[in-house]
């Protein structure tokens, strides 16, 4: 993972208990779930992005492979979380455009289909733009996740722009101690 925001989110992943099934909204260049394959190789991932030329780019130029337990679906993020039949363990949210974060992916309602798309023990992940100038919405987006979700982390990026925001649909009052030891 090259990107300082990719490094930072992996935090995430000490949150999870087991991880069986994932899902990335938003491809990028790939990494992330070719990273998440690498470590967790029995787990069923599932990635989507609207933008099919971005799923052909990462196979292309970045050796994003598809696999029996790793697919990409060409779809927008919300439509297929609205219509999530089985639960995932871990959400990670990286759709974004030079816009910023498409608005129908931060609203209430489609945060509460990101819950349901998600096991009571799951994770989301959630990588935003907080500085200002590009993304002027981001604390009302907290607040948004915060009325959602139980439990609300956001971790700034070192050197970035980027805050990495977490998201738990149920209390744990997981204690820093257990997170870091979790996370080593």
């Amino acid at each position: 993972l090259g990107l300082p925001y990719a490094k930072s989110a992996m935090i995430g992943l000490a949150f999870t208990e087991q991880l069986d099934r994932i899902l990335v909204v938003g491809v990028g260049a790939g990494n992330i779930p070719m990273f998440l394959r690498k470590y967790y190789s029995d787990a069923k991932i599932d990635m989507v992005d609207i933008d099919p030329q971005i799923i052909a780019l990462a196979k292309q130029y970045f050796n994003f492979l598809e696999d029996d337990l790793l697919k990409a679906y060409v779809q927008d993020g919300r439509a297929f979380i609205e219509n999530v039949q089985k639960p995932y363990d871990l959400i990670f949210l990286d759709a974004y455009t030079a816009a910023g974060i498409p608005k129908h992916l931060a609203t209430k309602e489609f945060l509460r289909s990101l819950k349901k798309a998600l096991k009571p023990s799951g994770v989301i992940i959630a990588n935003m733009w907080s500085t200002p100038k590009v993304n002027p919405l981001y604390r009302s987006m907290l607040r948004t996740y915060q009325e959602v979700f139980q439990e609300v982390y956001p971790l700034r990026v070192p050197t970035a722009g980027n805050k990495i925001v977490i998201a738990l649909p149920q209390l744990r009052g997981l204690p820093l101690n257990s997170i870091t030891q979790r996370a080593q």
